[in-house]
This record gives C-alpha cells, sequence and structure tokens, in this order.
C-alpha cells in the first residue's frame, strides 16, 4: 500500500526543505518546511545513516533544537510528518558538520 486514507485524511508527504544551522558547541537548529496535511512532526536522529531513532515527536513548529552534541560526530537527521491517519515517509537526510576537524582547520 502506497498511500492510505482514513476518513478522506491521507498520510502526510515527507517533509521538504530540511536543513541544519546555528551548528557549534555541541548544539544545532533543524529547520524544515511546512507539509499541509501535517498534524505534527517528528524529528529523528543516527550516527550512521538508515538507522534513525526519534529523538523529538509531537512538535508543531517548523524547527528544533538539538543539544549536547559530540562536535566530533557527524549526526544524520530526518524528519517526519503525522496526522491522524498515521506516519508520513522520512525526509531527505541531512548531516551536521564535524566541528573537530573543522578546529582543527582552523588552527593550522
Amino acid at each position: 500500500i502506497s498511500e492510505l486514507e482514513i476518513y478522506g485524511v491521507s498520510i502526510p508527504s515527507a517533509p521538504t526543505g530540511v536543513n541544519l544551522s546555528n551548528q557549534g558547541a555541541g548544539n544545532v537548529t533543524i529547520g524544515w518546511s511546512a507539509v499541509p496535511t501535517a498534524a505534527s512532526y517528528k524529528v529523528k536522529r543516527s550516527t550512521t545513516s538508515g538507522s534513525y531513532i526519534t529523538i523529538a515527536g509531537d512538535l508543531t513548529s517548523l524547527s528544533f533544537q538539538g543539544t549536547g552534541l559530540n562536535p566530533q560526530t557527524v549526526y544524520h537527521y530526518v524528519v517526519s510528518a503525522t496526522n491522524e491517519a498515521g506516519d508520513g515517509p522520512d525526509s531527505a537526510e541531512v548531516l551536521t558538520n564535524d566541528g573537530y576537524a573543522q578546529w582543527l582547520v582552523g588552527m593550522a
């Protein structure tokens, strides 16, 4: 089944425009574009591509502040939209920068 419709409501599409900003000091802001049929959003993270865990759910804003990140680790993020019909597919993946490597380059 590629699409499910419950009481006239379809599962939301994947969020687009997912981006990372304000990276630094163990923090990152994840932002995305609104999905018209979404009631809320989930942010998922992993240190490897494809094996995400939900780190925030029931978000009604279009951004999330990730904190407590290890600057030596590259984090992979996806966002999904949710409504009464269920969870939509994950967005395209975005990755944090390796802050430690950038710091070393800046020191050279």
